[in-house]
């Protein structure tokens, strides 16, 4: 009898957890995270029912309930596996800040413990003034998470080192950051008219790297090959669980070694490969509009191409998007704009892992944001002034 009892109130239970849950996927107005558990907690429980039923009817209640017992402590077993390694992964990748693959655990956990500053244009720097400071001259860096500095600190990111650096020899300077993440040519647009050009820059300083040309067409990108069974599974795991994060990326590594999925390189060559492909004179069309605006206010304009990752790793022969840098360079020398490309630059590391962030992250290091910062330096200080400012000063 109180055996029968203990069963009723399972199935009782297990009926309301259901009911709860279809109500939640069918008429609760939640967020699609939720949604998608709602989900996935009804399949199984319809599984683990079909599951029941079919053991019981041909194996008996004994064999079931033993068969139970088992499933039971080998999940235990593994749900208490999976937990001790997701806890020694997260404590032995404590200084890992980014990922290449977007994975949402240690980004969080980097702006958790140093949560970026935005000014009230929503960009990661200091406050200032709308109007320039008498006397100061104002560069604006425009850019993606290469400018924003992604997984750095303000202090090693290449605009505070540039600010530093003219302050140093000239005085008098001010480099304002407005580099987001993800941001591409059409994005740069919208920066400069909504934000760029009312702050009245004396120099405006792009930031390139080659996915700018892709715009907001992302058609045919290829997407990568996920360990979970759905996207929304690999979002939440990327999201919450560090041993996952480096599960894919090792997935990935794998993938890109047998030449399993189509590449990202193959897919930018195709699409922007021909020169005269509605694709690339669509991006063309946005960069010199760009150009164009800063013209129009009588802005000079310089630019700073950024390469690749298979360039970073010592691989530049494998470079094989090296043909946006010259269309760009050709743009540069078409409107006579002072371009840097700063593969002559990093390519005289001798360990280019040093140029990045960290074995999962190619994002600039800190070592590469000085090179960068030196580079551009030297590359634009006779626009700048820098020399006569220097000599006032003496």
């Amino acid at each position: 009898m109180f055996r029968k009892r203990i069963n009723a109130g399972i199935g009782a239970a297990y009926v309301a957890a259901l009911l709860v849950l279809l109500a939640i996927y069918f008429w609760g107005d939640v967020e699609p995270i939720p949604k998608f558990l709602a989900k996935l907690s009804i399949l199984i429980l319809v599984a683990g029912a079909v599951f029941l039923l079919t053991s019981v009817k041909f194996f008996g209640l004994e064999t079931t309930r033993r068969l139970c017992i088992n499933l039971a402590l080998t999940g235990v077993i593994l749900a208490l596996c999976l937990a001790v390694a997701e806890a020694a992964t997260r404590y032995g990748y404590r200084d890992v800040t980014t990922t290449n693959i977007g994975c949402g655990y240690f980004s969080k956990r980097w702006q958790q413990k140093s949560p970026p500053r935005l000014n009230r244009w929503h960009f990661r720097e200091r406050d200032f003034s709308v109007a320039p400071p008498d006397g100061v001259y104002r560069i604006a860096v425009v850019g993606d998470s290469i400018t924003y500095g992604q997984g750095l600190p303000e202090s090693d990111r290449m605009t505070n080192l540039l600010e530093h650096r003219l302050n140093q020899v000239g005085g008098g300077y001010e480099v304002l950051n407005f580099g987001q993440r993800g941001a591409e040519t059409v994005h740069h647009i919208d920066f400069l008219r909504d934000a760029v050009l009312d702050i009245d820059p004396d120099f405006i300083l792009l930031q390139w790297y080659v996915n700018d040309v892709e715009g907001r067409d992302k058609r045919g990108r290829p997407s990568g090959l996920t360990l979970a069974p759905s996207d929304m599974l690999h979002i939440i795991l990327l999201d919450r669980s560090a041993l996952y994060c480096l599960g894919q990326m090792a997935w990935n590594q794998i993938v890109a070694y047998l030449a399993v999925a189509s590449s990202y390189d193959a897919y930018m060559i195709a699409r922007f490969g021909d020169p005269e492909s509605p694709d690339y004179q669509a991006y063309r069309k946005q960069l010199t509009t760009l150009i164009e605006l800063a013209r129009e206010r009588g802005i000079p304009m310089g630019i700073m191409l950024y390469p690749g990752t298979a360039f970073l790793r010592g691989q530049p022969d494998a470079y094989r998007l090296a043909f946006l840098h010259d269309r760009v360079l050709e743009t540069c020398a078409e409107y006579g704009i002072l371009c840097l490309d700063l593969r002559d630059t990093l390519k005289t590391v001798e360990d280019p892992r040093l140029l990045e962030l960290s074995v999962f992250d190619a994002h600039p290091s800190a070592l590469n944001n000085r090179l960068m910062t030196e580079a551009v330096f030297q590359t634009y200080k006779e626009t700048w002034g820098v020399d006569s400012r220097l000599q006032a000063t003496e």
